[in-house]
């Protein structure tokens, strides 16, 4: 019994029904399966050369043949079942500062965008290969820290918007190390930063409350304003840095605070301890 599985046709201008896998005129049946058709795909595809690879299928009309399931680096044929949700994929880093919106398919267009932005910073885990648009976009299927499962833009041109953990040139060997767990102990909560610096440019318009647990990721960094910051990956997955300490004076802390007792926010002390505190 052969192996068969739903595949989904991904290319708007549907694709040719041929009677041998190879990528001539001879080839074509003078059937186009349309695009978003699903296809029965009938074991595994066959490899014509480096550049073509061609997948052996069932329509739903029950006509037999082979469509194109790869040309390069771009891919025709999706699971139209994806299958089960894994943790096992690479890991990859949001770097696209505003974000990137969590897609329903591998498509650039507005109805695939879900009501989801996955965050700056965010780690997510892949799930199967990359998906190459015919416009030139490439998208990633992956699980996000919640648990949801979607298409993020991984690349187009020479755009990176998703850097994998491993190829990360920001030193990810050695910062993407758990060494420990954290809290945070400023009452006004921690500004999340993309940076070790305390400046309006690394705000990544993200405040960890007061009391959350946090991930500290290698080592602290110390700035030359007397700063000390700490890489960190916060519950969600999002990644980013925090104030450690200023001085004597602490805002991360490895003892839980005592959540029952309700802290005093430095706006609450004097006018300028609040605005000091803004730095934060």
């Amino acid at each position: 019994m052969p192996d068969i599985r739903k595949l989904r046709v991904n290319w708007p201008a549907g694709l040719k029904l041929r009677r041998e896998p190879e990528p001539t005129d001879a080839s074509f049946e003078n059937v186009m399966v349309p695009f978003r058709a699903v296809v029965d795909g009938i074991e595994e595809p066959f490899r014509y050369s480096d550049r073509f690879s061609f997948q052996k299928v069932r329509t739903q009309a029950g006509q037999h043949g082979w469509l194109t399931y790869r040309d390069g680096s771009t891919i025709y044929l999706i699971p139209a079942d994806p299958g089960p949700v894994s943790d096992d994929g690479a890991r990859f880093r949001v770097d696209w500062q505003e974000g990137l919106r969590l897609r329903s398919e591998p498509e650039p267009g507005l109805d695939s965008a879900m009501d989801v932005n996955v965050a700056h910073g965010t780690i997510v885990v892949s799930q199967g290969e990359a998906f190459t648009h015919i416009d030139g976009y490439v998208f990633q299927r992956v699980k996000v820290p919640d648990g949801r499962v979607g298409w993020l833009t991984r690349s187009y041109g020479d755009i990176v918007y998703m850097v994998r953990l491993e190829d990360d040139d920001g030193g990810a060997d050695d910062e993407d190390v758990v060494t420990g767990t954290l809290w945070v102990v400023w009452p006004n909560g921690l500004k999340l930063r993309s940076e070790p610096e305390p400046t309006l440019d690394s705000f990544l318009n993200v405040t960890v409350p007061y009391g959350t647990q946090v991930s500290a990721l290698g080592e602290p960094s110390d700035h030359g304003d007397g700063y000390r910051f700490q890489k960190v990956t916060l519950p969600e997955g999002m990644v980013g840095w925090l104030t450690l300490s200023f001085g004597d004076t602490v805002y991360l802390s490895n003892e839980e605070p005592d959540l029952s007792v309700q802290p005093v926010h430095t706006a609450q002390v004097s006018e300028v301890a609040g605005m000091w505190a803004e730095m934060r």
